[in-house]
């Protein structure tokens, strides 16, 4: 059984950050909830409560083994969630699309792991980007217009001016810090596909 101390679910919060890295390491992922709060405060916030609620689902329908919910496995799909949704939160509307977007995404996630892990394949982020269109794909079913409907426009980046540019040194470094080659190896393949793109 899991310890459930508030230490160990916060070490379990940040990993779960670190894990949108791919990293382990309960500092990496207090600098990637840093970098996410630089962009957008309403992000980071909504990413927060994301992790939350996928953690705490998970420890109750049992669908990781404790090790994996201690690597922050259970929780990086809700913080993309979150992110994706934002300032939504602020609106009754937004919130309850953001917690239903996060049912779904639990659900999807629960029936991958069942098909794809005894294949030993990774879902990675695949049910929290399904869950996202769904809901998108519902709204425009219903011609409801997401972005007058329940975007505030109170996401203000932190810094005004460089706060994307901050937030990618930041993530960078977290990630050159624990696999220096393997960041070098990502940036140099980045420059050449943004070369070629403008190209």
């Amino acid at each position: 059984m899991i310890n459930a101390n508030f230490n160990n679910h916060f070490t379990v919060l940040c990993r779960s950050f670190a894990q949108l890295a791919f990293l382990d390491r309960q500092s990496s992922g207090l600098l990637i909830v840093l970098a996410i709060a630089l962009v957008s405060v309403w992000s980071a916030f909504a990413a927060l409560l994301g992790v939350l609620i996928n953690n705490s689902l998970s420890l109750l329908i049992k669908n990781y083994t404790v090790q994996e919910w201690r690597l922050g496995i259970a929780g990086y799909n809700g913080a993309i969630v979150g992110m994706y949704w934002g300032d939504s939160v602020l609106s009754i509307k937004g919130l309850c699309l953001f917690l239903v977007t996060l049912l779904v995404c639990l659900l999807i996630e629960c029936r991958l792991r069942a098909l794809l892990i005894p294949k030993q394949l990774p879902i990675l982020s695949l049910p929290a980007i399904a869950s996202i269109w769904l809901i998108v794909l519902t709204i425009s079913l219903f011609s409801l217009d997401t972005n007058h409907l329940l975007f505030t426009g109170t996401a203000v980046p932190a810094l005004q001016i460089y706060s994307r540019e901050v937030a990618i040194i930041l993530v960078v470094s977290t990630m050159a810090y624990q696999y220096p080659l393997a960041t070098l190896q990502t940036l140099v393949i980045s420059l050449i596909g943004g070369l070629v793109a403008q190209w």
